[in-house]
């Protein structure tokens, strides 16, 4: 092995490792911490530069405001698990620092993709059994499985919806954005040169692909790497084929989850793609919602129209009403600093609503079930939006890096044909690495009015490396910084 080679297998490791830890968060949290660890290690080890996107500034306000929650609580022994969750907020620095392209992203969505689909093939065997137990038992369906629901690989089923809902949006986006590329080369501002003497086609199955292997990408990643089937887009129509069966595998088992919220996330973040790629197609989705009301599957019929007309205490609407006022006694109470990490549950009791005598026994009071309420509630005001703000400022960069990739394809509509298809080869992957990481965070804060979805470690570790990946597009796109006006020290 020659030192060239060793040395990009070495720069290669921490990649491997990042987005093994990554896809690690769909099937066990201990699994993704030990790789985060030791990918950082891998980091250290190679000397590889530290990329760090610029949202490091409010999430730097949300620790400090945490700290401070903490002291200010008096129990800082039992908020302690809070604090120890902030080693998963590396994983939006590793994947930027790990990763030098977005082709590398795309080998880290077609694993996301692979764990999925199998926690979701899992799932449905999962409710096969729980639909055969219900038979044998003589009982409702709907009252036997709304508390005891899919779960994949995960240990309850609204970790499990989230991870799917966020997995079904990158293979959507992945899937979407690139038949747009392979179909028509132009759309993209790619077309095959006519001009004699020179051949500058592309086959539309390459088209996102580069060809040659730049510093840090995974071995076999260029066309000149052997056999094009090495790359996951050069065999064309068999990985989207691919993608679209695990897709479907994924939406049957996010629909038999029957979250309520999850749907609805799901959605709208899947909505924001369609109208990005073929809008017009918007109008099947209330025509889906309509057939599965009236073809009713498992009674689904009656978890669309629970919200408005609930089954007594078994659906969790008036709970969670009733948490959302507990939670709000507590900010009034304490609007700067929360009740303290961990202390909700703790004190939960003294913050009853007017008019409510006592919590009600059967029902789960070990946080508020709502992302803004609860951070607010329990670290203050300030610090929830902090978090909003370092999310929000995620959202900005990506839809500014979609506006910069649409102003390019209006440059290349007047360029050269190969210099057009150049430029669209480029830019395919950034495109639907943006896009999908602006309908997950869209669905997640949306999901987050029902549930307190980042808390959740392996989702809080999903979440955090989809924006890692979105900002390794805008890395890729504004030449090594997420925004030309960027800080030194968040420069390549």
């Amino acid at each position: 092995m020659g030192p060239a080679r060793s040395d990009s297998l070495r720069e290669d490791i921490p990649a491997w490792l990042a987005g093994a830890a990554a896809v690690c968060s769909l099937v066990s949290i201990a699994a993704m911490e030990i790789l985060m660890g030791a990918a950082v290690v891998a980091l250290i080890v190679t000397r590889t530069r530290w990329r760090i996107p610029r949202v490091w500034l409010p999430l730097a306000v949300f620790a400090v405001l945490t700290l401070i929650s903490l002291a200010a609580s008096g129990q800082i022994r039992e908020g302690l698990p809070q604090v120890k969750k902030f080693f998963l907020y590396l994983m939006l620095f590793l994947v930027p620092s790990a990763f030098r392209s977005v082709r590398q992203v795309r080998m880290l969505a077609m694993g996301w993709a692979l764990a999925a689909a199998a926690s979701s093939a899992w799932a449905l065997n999962q409710f096969y059994n729980k639909y055969e137990d219900a038979l044998d038992a003589h009982r409702n369906f709907y009252r036997f499985y709304v508390n005891d629901r899919i779960t994949g690989f995960m240990d309850h089923w609204m970790t499990f919806s989230n991870q799917m809902m966020m997995a079904l949006l990158i293979v959507a986006s992945i899937v979407f954005f690139s038949i747009d590329a392979r179909s028509s080369p132009t759309r993209q501002g790619g077309a095959p040169s006519t001009k004699k003497g020179t051949d500058h086609s592309v086959p539309a199955a390459t088209l996102g692909s580069n060809p040659t292997r730049q510093r840090g990408d995974p071995p076999g990643t260029g066309s000149h790497s052997g056999k094009s089937g090495l790359s996951p887009f050069s065999s064309g129509g068999l990985v989207m084929a691919w993608l679209m069966g695990a897709g479907a595998v994924i939406l049957i088992a996010l629909i038999l989850n029957e979250t309520r919220s999850v749907w609805l996330a799901t959605a709208i973040g899947g909505s924001y793609l369609i109208w990005f790629w073929r809008r017009w197609l918007l109008i099947l989705i209330p025509v889906v919602i309509a057939i599965l009301a009236l073809v009713n599957p498992f009674e689904i019929r009656d978890r669309i129209l629970s919200p408005f007309r609930p089954h007594g205490n078994l659906d969790s609407s008036a709970h969670r009403a009733e948490l959302r006022r507990i939670g709000w006694q507590m900010i009034k109470a304490h609007p700067w600093v929360g009740v303290g990490p961990e202390q909700v549950w703790r004190q939960a009791r003294s913050y009853m609503p007017p008019g409510v005598q006592t919590l009600e026994p059967p029902e789960y009071y070990g946080h508020l079930e709502n992302d803004y309420v609860q951070y607010a509630a329990e670290r203050g005001v300030p610090a929830m939006l902090a978090l909003m703000w370092m999310i929000g400022w995620a959202l900005l960069d990506f839809a500014r890096g979609l506006l910069r990739l649409r102003d390019a394809d209006l440059r290349n509509a007047g360029q050269r044909d190969a210099e057009r298809c150049d430029a669209g080869r480029q830019d395919i992957d950034k495109r639907w690495v943006l896009h999908g990481a602006v309908a997950v965070i869209v669905a997640v804060l949306v999901a987050g009015w029902f549930s307190w979805n980042l808390n959740a470690s392996t989702v809080l570790g999903m979440f955090l490396a989809i924006i890692g990946c979105g900002y390794v597009a805008l890395m890729e796109l504004w030449g090594g910084s997420p925004d030309p006006r960027a800080t030194p020290w968040s420069r390549n």
